[in-house]
């Protein structure tokens, strides 16, 4: 296989990857009122499920995993991992109690941990920094792409399911909730596979592939820690803000339009479907012209800000309105926007951080993202409901509040980062392994 075309496989098979892991994940924010209604439990407590406890196991398992990747078989760690989080995410349509999905999400985040740091690690070996932007996009739009599936492919599922009157050896009848989540799960384990079919590109490193010491990566890191520190602050905390929408928007067309689980997931799912990967594509496609063309080495750093500034009045908008055509016209545009970090955000760590360290760089910045974006976030939006407001039909105006203060932070962080961050990318070409 040629080295163009080999390349470009990685990024397809990344992409569906990517894209498979996003619908496991988000699955749970369509069918978050079935399974309250059926387990009894409050929002902050789903959103634990959904955010909190995701973001800490995905964190603690990303660095152990990504030390494995820098030095070992990417591929095989990769497929591993795509087989763990398949057959968790079936397993939830066993869960009977609460505690039976908080395990089976842990063994979500623990598989989807090792796609990122290896996916990212062989995109940039087989790309140049300025040819990343427009790979990473790619690849990163199988997670907007993914969004939606789980929004469109869970709601038809959830109608298709809703008659099916189904008993089953040892666990009875299954609700339709958990129909949903067996047959959404299991068409991983073929993606498995398939990650096995890449061709690894060599990594581009006089190290090779043994890998560098950990006394190595610490120096680099602290060396460069004011770079590292604002950038990945001010992603964070731009994802904050779009996973706390993310996955509270279906909740909210369903409670403040009266809206059916069915019919918010399609809604919500078109949406995604085509304007997500839009702005995940255009941003990406953007950072690398402005690299190219005008030497801009933070040229990824400046389209998040700009992209962060464009979606914060549709944000603030569409939550509080009152007319369903007017709150999806603006969801659109904010979807957007949103979209830029997925491929901008990780291409950025890569540019900044040499090759033997990359896995390890894009665990340390995904854990601190998911702690923040997926824990905090979603969180912060459950407490607000249950707590400030006492009103679940308020769920639009804690969304408001996140959403304000996290892009504020966020462009606060990035705007300060820019002549750091050029000077990081700037020792990264210089590194060598010593």
């Amino acid at each position: 296989m040629q080295a163009s075309r080999a390349r470009w496989y990685a990024v397809s098979i990344f992409f569906l990857a990517y894209l498979i892991s996003i619908v496991d994940r988000q699955l749970l924010s369509l069918l978050l009122v079935p399974i309250q209604n059926d387990l009894q439990v409050s929002d902050t407590l789903m959103s634990t499920l959904h955010g909190f406890t995701f973001a800490f196991f995905y964190s603690v398992m990303g660095l152990p995993i990504a030390r494995m990747i820098d030095g070992g078989n990417r591929r095989l760690i990769i497929s591993l991992g795509i087989l763990v989080w398949s057959l968790a995410t079936a397993s939830c349509g066993l869960a009977t109690e609460f505690w039976h999905l908080l395990i089976a999400r842990t063994l979500v985040a623990t598989g989807e941990a090792a796609l990122l740091p290896g996916a990212c690690s062989i995109i940039a070996d087989f790309f140049a920094p300025n040819e990343r932007g427009k790979a990473m996009g790619i690849f990163s739009s199988g997670g907007t792409f993914g969004n939606s599936l789980s929004m469109l492919a869970g709601g038809v599922l959830f109608a298709a399911f809703s008659g099916i009157d189904l008993a089953l050896p040892f666990f009875g009848r299954p609700e339709t909730w958990q129909l949903v989540f067996v047959v959404i799960g299991l068409p991983g384990i073929a993606v498995a596979a398939l990650v096995l079919t890449i061709r690894t590109p060599e990594r581009r490193s006089a190290s090779g592939n043994a890998g560098v010491p950990l006394a190595v990566v610490f120096r680099y890191f602290s060396e460069n820690r004011f770079s590292y520190t604002l950038t990945i602050t001010g992603i964070s905390f731009y994802f904050a803000a779009m996973l706390a929408y993310l996955a509270w928007t279906p909740t909210l067309l369903i409670r403040n339009h009266a809206l059916e689980v069915g019919q918010a997931g399609r809604i919500y799912g078109l949406v995604l479907l085509f304007l997500g990967p839009a702005g995940t594509f255009l941003w990406g496609w953007l950072a690398d012209w402005m690299q190219r063309s005008r030497g801009r080495t933070d040229s990824k750093i400046l389209c998040t800000i700009i992209a962060c500034l464009g979606m914060i009045v549709p944000g603030i908008a569409y939550p509080l309105m009152d007319n369903l055509s007017v709150a999806v016209l603006l969801m659109s545009v904010f979807v957007f926007f949103a979209s830029a970090p997925l491929g901008t955000a990780p291409a950025s760590i890569q540019d900044m951080t040499p090759a033997p360290m990359r896995g390890q760089a894009t665990a340390l910045y995904t854990g601190i993202l998911n702690i923040i974006g997926f824990g905090v976030g979603p969180l912060l939006v459950a407490l607000f409901t249950d707590n400030l407001f006492a009103d679940p039909g308020l769920l639009g105006f804690s969304m408001v509040i996140v959403l304000v203060a996290s892009t504020l932070i966020a462009i606060g962080c990035l705007g300060a980062n820019c002549a750091a961050y050029r000077s990081t990318v700037a020792v990264c070409e210089r590194w060598k392994a010593e």
